[in-house]
């Protein structure tokens, strides 16, 4: 017991600071965009949120509890976890086709279906897909975080992925004055982010496997 604690002795410290820019990196968009574009603007981002996260975040729930336990099996049972993130990344991706394809399709039509004040709902739906989509891929292989001891590596990410995110809507405004261009920014950066966060997750996992061989 005191080799576990003293062992995972950082991971309540790194949890909250991970809690806490996570919290104000979602929180940061509606911000910024209400203080930049106006309220209006904001309005129509957040409903676009809505629209596009809705029927992905119940896929995504679930696929996160599942892969969890079993990579916690695994990791306790000296397993390859390597093996199982590159499994489950081929099921979310075949998951995803079902799931972005229909809702960028649909953005098309959200006047047709709900009004004419839909219509800057699906463009911005349409930017935001792209974020969401890596998002969607790296997001439920997050929990090797906690399990590899990791929240060091992550607290340094999710700073640097808050700074730019500042810094794509800040630029989106005082440089082109265009919520368009600020959004297509914030979106390009949370694409890269995910992206990178996938690919030292599937890194570390084969590094955890070699390590424990």
């Amino acid at each position: 017991m005191l080799f576990l604690a003293k062992r995972y002795k950082d991971i309540p410290v790194f949890n909250t600071i991970i809690n806490l820019t996570n919290n104000l990196s979602n929180e940061l968009p509606v911000l910024l965009i209400t203080k930049y574009f106006g309220l209006a603007s904001s309005g129509i981002y957040g409903l676009a949120i809505k629209f596009t996260r809705a029927p992905v975040g119940i896929f995504q729930q679930s696929i996160n509890q599942v892969f969890f336990n079993k990579a916690s099996k695994i990791y306790n049972d000296d397993g390859n976890l390597h093996e199982l993130v590159l499994k489950t990344a081929k099921h979310l991706l075949f998951i995803s086709s079902f799931l972005f394809i229909p809702l960028f399709i649909l953005s098309f039509y959200l006047d047709i279906i709900f009004g004419e004040n839909w219509t800057d709902v699906g463009l911005y739906s349409r930017i935001l897909i792209p974020w969401l989509f890596f998002g969607f891929l790296s997001n439920p292989i997050t929990p090797l975080i906690l399990i590899l001891n990791k929240q060091k590596t992550m607290v340094v990410f999710d700073a640097f992925l808050l700074v730019f995110r500042f810094l794509a809507l800040f630029s989106g405004y005082y440089f082109y004055n265009s919520i368009v261009i600020a959004l297509i920014l914030f979106s390009g950066i949370g694409m890269l982010f995910n992206i990178l966060i996938f690919i030292y997750l599937l890194k570390t996992s084969k590094e955890k496997k070699i390590a424990y061989n």
